[in-house]
């Protein structure tokens, strides 16, 4: 099966700029555009935190096709935000990019 046809998953990525303000700067998240993603599970854990609470976070591999994406970027996926962790390109087609990120609920 053709990589292209695994893209089934519609993500958005997003984008945080600097928004100069007479009170100073504030910054605020921007779509920076919707792509076709393959989107697959590579682990999950669950940690402790203040307060004997938990936090779980779910890690996943996501295959898009080569687009400006940066690491400080973040993506959203059916109303969930996914925190990039780190991207890679892909060295068997080097038309797309291996993106590994976090999805932490509380």
């Amino acid at each position: 099966m053709a990589l292209a046809s695994r893209l089934k998953n519609r993500i958005e990525i997003f984008r945080r700029e600097r928004i100069e303000g007479t009170l100073g700067d504030t910054y605020e998240d921007k779509s920076l555009k919707k792509v076709w993603a393959d989107i697959m599970p590579a682990g999950a854990g669950k940690k402790s935190q203040e307060a004997e609470t938990e936090r779980v976070e779910n890690k996943f591999k996501i295959i898009v096709r080569k687009t400006d994406i940066k690491h400080t970027d973040f993506i959203m996926f059916e109303g969930e935000k996914y925190e990039i962790e780190y991207i890679t390109r892909n060295f068997n087609d080097n038309s797309y990019l291996e993106i590994f990120a976090t999805l932490t609920r509380r």
